[in-house]
């Protein structure tokens, strides 16, 4: 007995598949659908960089001058967009890159600079204040505290830079001038330190005095021949820093010379088209000479 196929049996409805338009203006409205949204697509321009907005604008100009016709032709133009928007990225690069350069002179410097020196131009000023506030204060009458920085430049001069002298028990100073605390120096306290190291030495105070003033003069020289040294150094690392490193340079010549060989292409390609469409003669080969670092 022939069995009947139950309901469930049956076999699934057939879904129609999805048909394009039908008519010539509708296939010519949808042919490069797919060519279009791959060459316009947001990618091309970098997000957070590039604007897609001036991106489209771009691309249809280029096209528009182009004036291709069909898909082959069309497809070449939205290429020959794209290389040349890629290629206009090269020289904007290479200003970032000599800006950047040039900002990273004074941390480049302080990398080199060695431990003893100041290793930038801020601190080398700040060693030619520190060296002018204690000099100044010297002769000062006021009662205004010193810097840390200016009472450290008294103190290394007062005893000559000597950690033994420092510490060397005068009168007034129990412990040495050296275990003062650094922001409790002013003026009155410098000059007593001044009188208390000449009656420890047993010379005048007039000539201890003479003698710490001479020191400090020294220090403030040297501070302004460093802040010279260190400016003038800086200041011709950024000139030579007018070109991108080398290898920066090496990989952005590479970049654009594989670029223009590509748009090259694409232009013969699309040359030798657009002359064929026109009924003009078309060599059969074409030689393209190029060269790259």
């Amino acid at each position: 007995m022939t069995r009947q196929p139950a309901s469930n049996d049956r076999a699934p409805a057939r879904v129609p598949r999805p048909r394009g338009p039908k008519t010539a203006a509708g296939r010519a409205a949808v042919r490069l659908n797919a060519v279009r949204h791959g060459i316009t697509s947001p990618q091309v321009p970098i997000p957070g960089v590039e604007d897609a907005g001036e991106w489209q604008a771009f691309r249809q100009a280029i096209v528009d001058d182009i004036a291709p016709v069909g898909a082959v032709e069309e497809a070449l133009a939205g290429r020959v967009a794209e290389l040349t928007w890629r290629l206009r990225r090269i020289a904007p690069y290479e200003a970032e890159v000599i800006a950047v350069g040039r900002e990273r002179v004074e941390d480049d410097y302080a990398r080199r600079a060695s431990f003893a020196g100041p290793r930038s131009l801020r601190e080398a000023q700040e060693m030619l204040d520190a060296a002018l506030e204690a000099r100044a204060a010297l002769e000062s009458p006021g009662l205004e505290p010193l810097s840390d920085a200016a009472a450290h430049e008294f103190v290394s001069v007062l005893v000559d830079a000597d950690d033994a002298t420092a510490a060397m028990p005068i009168e007034g100073f129990d412990h040495g001038v050296g275990a003062v605390d650094e922001d409790a120096w002013n003026p009155p306290l410098l000059l007593a330190a001044v009188a208390a190291m000449a009656k420890a030495r047993g010379v005048a105070v007039e000539t201890m005095l003479l003698r710490v003033a001479r020191g400090l003069d020294e220090r403030v020289d040297e501070a302004r021949d460093r802040l010279d040294r260190v400016a003038g150094e800086i200041e011709r690392s950024r000139r030579e820093r007018l070109l991108p490193p080398e290898r920066v340079m090496v990989q952005i010549s590479k970049y654009e010379a594989h670029l223009s060989r590509q748009l090259t292409q694409a232009l013969t390609h699309l040359e030798t088209l657009q002359a064929r469409r026109h009924g003009d003669r078309v060599p059969l080969a074409r030689l393209h000479v190029s060269a790259s670092a």
